[in-house]
């Protein structure tokens, strides 16, 4: 038997180099509104972002059926998603016009609600369709901006927050960054089980089941990296900040109960990644994984960067070059050693558990329990 000092030696080295920190006693704080009130408002926040992804997925899998489309069949996908994004700015617009109003309002205010109005004129112009660049890529990262944004005034509205403050210590810095380095795995995970399960469908599956034929990308309708850079950010803010924060937090703040979240979240994310046809079922373990992360530490940055930086890893497909096979190290060896200079930063390696919420905050809410 090894010596109680050696042992716990071991248990330390293993504690450090543990890919996630230590779970905090975090807390989901109630809503000061009416239950059906908060679950009506997330409701038609989901129907917002989620809309154009799961008209499009049907789309698709009808054309891997043989169905052909006219473009004025698909016109009315267009005019319900220019009322989306309508309602999603007025919405905004309003929201921020109820916290501007009173006599002693800080300028600051003011120009919040002037950059609502402007941010929700430009969604609501380049939402309207028309064959250039604006419609077809900026429009859709304008409209993720729009319904982020919303979303957290939605949350503030009842008096719930997504936990979106930058870390202030070095040891904050350093769980930030190895929460962040779970959700790229999950990431890296969840399209490795998307690979898989397309060519299991296409080679030894029904053909009657709907397989995604060609590459993700050109299902997507992305034909450089502006577009993609602008479909990243886009994705990034629906899918992190509205379909996995927005709904943990309203949903919590109800408390409805954990298997509802996880439900919810995984059908929505289903439905966004349609296009995959039947191996859209991979986006369970995307889905899952971030909800896993949130309910734990109930830090949104670390999934929105994680999320950003595997989707951005494609982006050297544009490159002269076949450069895609070196992303995994080149990726896995930064994050390595950023990990190396934040545990010198945050004192030979220790890495404290994030903190409670505030007293007043907390007091009289359900302690969580992913």
């Amino acid at each position: 038997m090894p010596e109680p000092a050696t042992t716990k030696r071991i248990k330390q080295n293993f504690r450090v180099k543990d890919l996630l920190p230590p779970r905090g006693a975090l807390t989901f704080p109630a809503a000061s509104t009416p239950p059906f009130r908060v679950l009506a408002e997330l409701a038609g926040l989901l129907f917002l972002v989620c809309f154009a992804g799961l008209a499009n997925g049907v789309v698709i899998v009808a054309g891997m059926y043989g169905v052909r489309w006219e473009p004025q069949d698909l016109r009315w996908i267009d005019l319900v998603q220019v009322g989306c994004a309508a309602v999603a700015s007025v919405w905004l617009v309003r929201r921020e016009l109820v916290r501007s109003a009173g006599d002693h309002v800080p300028q600051w205010q003011w120009w919040r609600f002037r950059a609502a109005m402007a941010l929700g004129l430009a969604t609501v112009c380049t939402a309207i369709p028309d064959p250039s660049v604006l419609h077809r890529d900026v429009g859709p990262a304008l409209f993720g901006c729009v319904t982020a944004w919303l979303a957290v005034e939605v949350c503030r509205a009842h008096q719930v927050w997504p936990d979106s403050r930058l870390p202030a210590t070095a040891a904050r810095r350093l769980d930030d960054w190895k929460i962040g380095g779970a959700g790229v795995l999950a990431c890296y995970a969840t399209g490795l089980l998307f690979a898989l399960l397309v060519v299991l469908f296409r080679e030894v599956g029904p053909e009657a089941l709907p397989v995604m034929q060609g590459s993700q990308m050109s299902s997507l309708g992305i034909a450089g990296p502006v577009g993609h850079i602008l479909a990243i950010v886009h994705a990034v803010l629906i899918e992190d900040v509205v379909v996995v924060v927005a709904t943990v937090v309203l949903m919590k703040a109800v408390r409805r109960p954990t298997w509802e979240i996880y439900t919810v979240v995984c059908v929505l994310e289903i439905a966004l990644h349609a296009y995959f046809g039947i191996a859209a079922i991979g986006a369970v373990a995307f889905a899952a994984g971030r909800v896993w992360l949130y309910l734990r530490y109930r830090r949104l940055l670390p999934l929105m960067l994680s999320h950003a930086v595997y989707d951005g890893r494609s982006l050297v497909q544009w490159l002269p070059g076949n450069f895609e096979w070196a992303t995994l190290p080149a990726l896995a060896a930064l994050y390595f050693l950023i990990e190396l200079r934040l545990e010198k930063a945050a004192g030979k390696g220790t890495s404290s558990a994030p903190s409670p919420l505030p007293s007043d905050a907390a007091a009289g809410n359900e302690a969580r329990t992913p």
